[in-house]
């Protein structure tokens, strides 16, 4: 409708600015449903113009603390790979008010640490590292979260691993070695946890999926070592049990 009365996108923006202004909390679902259409459709908006939109909505309180909004404006923000430390800001502060531990929100502070991950990547290896291994541990506690295990808190893990296994050096053998097999380990743990009818982003991945055996020798070698020794995680020592 707005797009209809005003034709520039400026006006359009000034409108919604007062009309979001205006909210009370009887206005909640208005709002919500504002947000989450703007999030999947975009309506060329600027990340610039999203983020005036919910400040704006934050002159009332229910609004400023309400834990559905915050989040998902955090994860848009993430997607968008914008402002990652408002996008930090407002994630944490779902996870504040939320009343219990959200496996959402914990994904959600997952993907923003493989956010700072693929920045840190090609410019400071050690920083990079340690969103990698901040990732890993929030993603591990979506999977927990969840009564039924979902695909994203898979799928999101095991493009990380991909990313960090395509950027490591191919004269690191032990560390490919070992990504390739927890990458591997965590799509056949999926395969078999996640309903299939839930599988959508993970049937785009089949092409990369590969049974113990059928890993090269030498990553057998190294990975069956480290299982020996101790030092292979729950999910690889799965993985290679199958």
């Amino acid at each position: 409708i707005v797009g209809l009365i005003c034709k520039s996108k400026d006006e359009q923006v000034s409108v919604m600015l007062k009309v979001l202004s205006a909210c009370e909390q009887r206005d909640f679902q208005f709002v919500m449903a504002f947000f989450d259409y703007v999030y999947e459709f975009g309506l060329g908006f600027s990340v610039s113009d999203v983020t005036n939109f919910k400040e704006a909505t934050e002159k009332q309180p229910v609004f400023a603390k309400d834990v559905l909004l915050n989040h998902r404006f955090g994860a848009y923000l993430i997607r968008e790979k914008s402002d990652l430390e408002r996008a930090r800001y407002y994630s944490d502060l779902a996870d504040k008010e939320s009343p219990s531990r959200n496996s959402a929100i914990t994904h959600s502070l997952g993907a923003l640490n493989y956010a700072k991950f693929q920045q840190n990547l090609t410019v400071d290896r050690d920083a990079a590292l340690k969103n990698y291994s901040d990732a890993k541990e929030y993603f591990r506690a979506s999977r927990r979260g969840k009564p039924i295990p979902d695909e994203y808190g898979y799928v999101t893990d095991c493009d990380m691993t991909r990313d960090l296994l395509e950027g490591t050096p191919r004269t690191n053998i032990k560390l490919r070695a070992e990504l390739e097999g927890e990458n591997q380990a965590l799509m056949f743990e999926a395969m078999k946890l996640v309903p299939k009818e839930g599988q959508n982003y993970l049937s785009r991945r089949l092409q990369h999926l590969q049974p113990f055996k059928d890993l090269t020798i030498e990553y057998r070698k190294m990975l069956e070592s480290q299982i020996d020794a101790g030092g292979a995680s729950a999910t690889l020592i799965r993985y290679y049990s199958a």
